[in-house]
């Protein structure tokens, strides 16, 4: 899934400990890096740069930047 992510195939949603290596080097970028999920074991959603000019792909981030807002503010 990683593998698939850098060639630029779609998304991967991982644990940064996993692709911590790739987001460093730039093989992948993570979508919502102004999101942090209060938990210790989050998971992220990372794709290769390429990826993100693919309109399916930029629609999901936008989609899932939305709901990730939506859900932070309706926290209490």
């Amino acid at each position: 899934m990683v593998q698939a992510a850098i060639a630029a195939q779609g998304i991967a949603l991982v644990r940064k400990a996993l692709v911590a290596r790739e987001t460093d080097s730039g093989r992948l970028v993570h979508l919502l890096p102004d999101h942090r999920w209060p938990v210790k074991w989050a998971y992220y959603v990372v794709a290769g740069p390429r990826a993100l000019r693919r309109f399916e792909v930029a629609a999901f981030h936008d989609w899932l930047a939305g709901a990730a807002s939506s859900a932070a503010r309706e926290r209490p």
